[in-house]
């Protein structure tokens, strides 16, 4: 059994779901394979002029990993468990599960808010 928790920020920069999902799509693409040791965070900030969108993933609890097809489906939980009035205001969250944990995060300026 997989356990996952969804944590949702529900304050900051709201974001429409498109772009949000473009991004987590292009960045699983660029780090599929990618090993992650325990306490390592792999991650990338996107600039869409008006916001940006962080993605990371993490290994926790003295696990390591290699990043695989789950990416994106881990990245998306914050994007569609949160927010769910709709496919805009989305403020993203992160997933944690027993080695891992997967952010998604609209922001300003470059600043995670």
């Amino acid at each position: 059994m997989v356990y996952e928790v969804v944590t949702c920020y529900n304050f900051g920069t709201k974001a429409d779901r498109a772009p949000i999902i473009s991004v987590i799509d292009d960045w699983c693409g660029r780090v599929i394979g990618s090993s992650v040791q325990n306490g390592q965070t792999v991650w990338a900030r996107y600039n869409y002029g008006t916001f940006t969108v962080l993605v990371s993933g993490a290994a926790i609890n003295g696990g390591s990993f290699v990043i695989d097809g789950n990416c994106n489906r881990l990245l998306r939980l914050p994007v569609d468990s949160c927010n769910t009035g709709g496919v805009n205001g989305k403020q993203g969250g992160y997933e944690t599960d027993l080695f891992g944990q997967w952010r998604t995060d609209p922001g300003s300026n470059g600043s995670d808010v």
